[in-house]
């Protein structure tokens, strides 16, 4: 019988194949969460660094109030090829108080305006430019309107909703 006195040595051992398993295991494991990190940030389920929609403030949401006027119908002296001015608004405001307020003092308010666009001129109001004038004087009619009986207010904007000239 032959004696074993030496182990056949391949230069490999087991150990290190092991180890390399586990390294391709653990890279692997960490590429997937990244990825399905990234892929659920960008279809925006999760959010980093900054809170989501529904945890953020309602109360710094500004919410748009409208106000609409009746039409108002002003007569042109006679005389010109146009004699009827219909027009109607309606205003913008982000604060309810200023609504409130434009509610309070209507009377005054269509009276304001009512005197406005009778001064106004038919041949002026024809042109875009004529139109976006009497847009801003309005705008600057309530605004003054506010700061007299209500202590202040702001309308954005206004929007006619009807402009009828015959």
């Amino acid at each position: 019988m032959a004696k074993k006195t030496e182990d056949l040595d391949l230069g490999v051992d087991q150990k290190p194949a092991k180890t390399k398993w586990v390294i391709l295991l653990l890279v692997s494991a960490l590429v997937l969460m990244v990825g399905t990190a990234a892929g659920l940030y960008f279809t925006g389920i999760i959010h980093f660094g900054k809170p989501a929609p529904a945890e953020q403030a309602p109360s710094s949401v500004k919410r748009p109030h409208f106000y609409e006027l009746e039409p108002f119908i002003v007569n042109f002296p006679h005389g010109g090829a146009i004699r009827l001015l219909q027009v109607g608004f309606s205003l913008l405001s982000f604060d309810e108080k200023t609504i409130g307020a434009l509610t309070k003092h209507t009377p005054v308010l269509r009276n304001n305006l009512l005197l406005l666009l009778s001064r106004q001129q038919p041949e002026n109001l024809q042109s875009a430019e004529g139109k976006e004038m009497l847009r801003q004087a309005v705008t600057q009619e309530i605004q003054n309107l506010l700061e007299k009986q209500a202590g202040g207010g702001n309308v954005e904007t206004i929007f006619f909703t009807q402009f009828v000239m015959q």
